[in-house]
């Protein structure tokens, strides 16, 4: 995947997005989800995008989002996707167990009901497979370098 095709699974005015960013920074490529949205957020198609750096903790973040009425929400967070450290991809929600998106304090299925429940909304999920998420670690430079890839 690249960021053609991230663009294109959008299909959402950027106004009307909210990028959800979760990670601990540190936990080496936990952070992942935060690098990414770091670099997403210097992109002109994406400038008009609302993005909010949740880390460990979305749903301190619910009520900010409401008030922001996206179309779509999208949460990008290290997950277990693909077969080798940095490579992406959409999960199915369905998914979300397998993947392990949610390593953090709250259910992230949780958030997502709590937001359709008071909101008429999309909600998409982003992963980064990580190399290593051991605390006291930074990001790995074979994650860092496929995000790098991922936007070239």
């Amino acid at each position: 995947m690249n960021f053609m095709d991230f663009k294109k699974a959008i299909q959402k005015p950027a106004h009307r997005i909210v990028f959800l960013g979760l990670g601990n920074i540190a936990r080496g490529d936990d952070a992942a989800g935060l690098l990414f949205m770091r670099e997403l957020k210097k992109r002109l198609e994406f400038r008009a995008s609302n993005f909010i750096e949740a880390q460990t903790n979305p749903e301190n973040y619910l009520e900010r989002i409401l008030e922001l009425h996206p179309e779509l929400v999208v949460f990008v967070d290290a997950a277990n996707v693909g077969k080798a450290p940095g490579d992406m991809g959409w999960i199915d929600s369905k998914d979300l167990d397998t993947a392990r998106i949610s390593t953090h304090a709250f259910n992230i299925t949780m958030v997502e009901e709590y937001l359709k429940t008071h909101q008429v909304l999309e909600v998409k999920y982003f992963g980064i497979r990580p190399e290593t998420t051991t605390m006291g670690h930074r990001i790995s430079d074979t994650v860092k370098h496929q995000i790098e890839l991922f936007f070239a």
